[in-house]
């Protein structure tokens, strides 16, 4: 009876309500007994389905936010990592300029050991 109703596309109330109207009173109140068995049964589906959304949603929260400590994180390594490799570069230009002074010194001292020879040997 009420099956063919909801499978309908038009509105129809009119034969709904002549079909409640047909029904006994046992049936009324079967009918009655089923659509508020049919509203708590929906009420619960829709209570699990908030306190589901809601962990899922809290779910989605803890991932977003360590999603950023990941991001802040590789930022952070991201700028110590250009600070290592500044001071890299400044350390290998410092030991350039070390052995090039060094090589310099070297040069001296030999043409030093030079001058002192030649200065012996006229002494001489």
């Amino acid at each position: 009876m009420l099956k063919s109703f909801f499978k309908q596309k038009e509105n129809q109330s009119d034969i709904l309500i002549e079909e409640i109207n047909s029904l006994t009173p046992k049936e009324k109140e079967s009918m009655i007994d089923g659509l508020l068995d049919l509203v708590a049964l929906l009420k619960s589906s829709n209570e699990k389905n908030a306190k589901g959304d809601s962990v899922f949603i809290e779910r989605i929260t803890e991932v977003k936010n360590t999603v950023e400590e990941g991001r802040t994180s590789l930022i952070t390594s991201s700028g110590n990592i250009q600070r290592i490799l500044d001071e890299a570069q400044n350390i290998h230009s410092i030991t350039a300029s070390v052995e090039a002074q060094g090589e310099q010194n070297i040069r001296l001292v030999n043409e030093g050991n030079e001058n002192m020879n030649k200065l012996d040997s006229q002494m001489d």
